[in-house]
């Protein structure tokens, strides 16, 4: 609902402004950019009435104030917070000044820096038409290499995703909820399957680095691993230390017992996910794994 009615002032406020003088024009155009900065077209269409302006349109001054303290947040940005406080004061930078071809070089250039390729992309873009074609060679080449970036990128996003334990959600693809059809699907034919349990009606499927257990009505209930190459957004799964579990999840309850006498499971207060320490040659790291609803 937000985008549809953001759509319509840009309708409506590029047809006002059609009938106005071009200088009047510009100034409906940079009120409405103010209201949605989101807006490309608002601003496309800033950039194209401030370079019909003779002379051209001066820069506010709260524009390059914020200009300069988006280039002082990222030099002395120590990390992320910085680069958001550059990234914010830029874009400010750009929304009170939307023709202002410097302002959107240097956001993409701080949104690179954030790994952000796609809003940098944008930027840029901006900046190639506000700027004037003597300036644009290496804006276009810029380009050209935030294309190539947002798309390795989204390759490395893809390949991630394929070993992230997400607690309380599920390993990889496989999602808890799921029905055994849909994790065949992603994963392929099973390498074993235990009937559904007598007493709970619990089944499972076993795959090369996956254990789903599937409940009554053949839904995945828990998805399981004691392979190393699985690992939450914290860098935590098979083969972390309970040091280590602990800083990235929590405090966690300790059940012990089982099979052997030391043998512990730990539920973390971030919850969706249980780790088993229950290989007695190395009790001190974590064997497996599964994900599970909070509990």
């Amino acid at each position: 609902m937000k985008h549809l009615l953001a759509s319509a002032v840009t309708v409506l406020t590029l047809s006002l402004a059609a009938s106005a003088s071009p200088r009047d024009e510009l100034k409906a155009v940079i009120e409405a950019v103010k209201k949605s900065p989101d807006e490309t077209a608002l601003r496309e269409k800033a950039i194209r009435l401030a370079a019909a302006l003779k002379p051209a349109p001066s820069i506010p001054e709260e524009a390059r104030k914020a200009m300069v303290k988006g280039a002082v947040f990222q030099k002395e940005s120590k990390g992320p917070d910085g680069l958001k406080k550059a990234v914010a004061a830029l874009r400010e930078a750009t929304r009170l000044a939307p023709w202002w071809a410097d302002a959107y070089y240097n956001l993409s250039v701080v949104q690179e820096l954030s790994q952000d390729y796609r809003g940098a992309e944008t930027s840029l873009k901006l900046f190639l038409l506000a700027a004037p074609e003597s300036e644009t060679r290496d804006g276009k080449d810029r380009l050209y290499a935030l294309e190539a970036k947002a798309e390795l990128a989204t390759g490395a996003a893809e390949e991630k995703a394929k070993t992230l334990i997400v607690p309380g959600v599920g390993i990889g693809p496989v999602r808890l909820g799921m029905s055994e059809s849909q994790v065949i699907a992603v994963l392929g034919a099973p390498l074993r399957r235990t009937p559904p349990n007598n007493l709970n009606g619990q089944s499972s499927l076993g795959f090369d680095t996956y254990d789903v257990t599937l409940s009554r009505d053949g839904k995945v209930l828990y998805v399981g691993s004691n392979h190393r190459g699985f690992v939450t957004s914290e860098g935590v799964g098979v083969g972390s230390s309970k040091a280590e579990v602990t800083a990235a999840m929590g405090s966690c309850v300790i059940q012990k017992g089982g099979v052997h006498p030391e043998w512990e499971g730990w539920r973390c207060s971030q919850g969706g996910i249980y780790f088993a320490f229950d290989n007695p040659q190395s009790l001190t790291t974590v064997d497996s794994l599964f994900v599970e609803r909070p509990q």
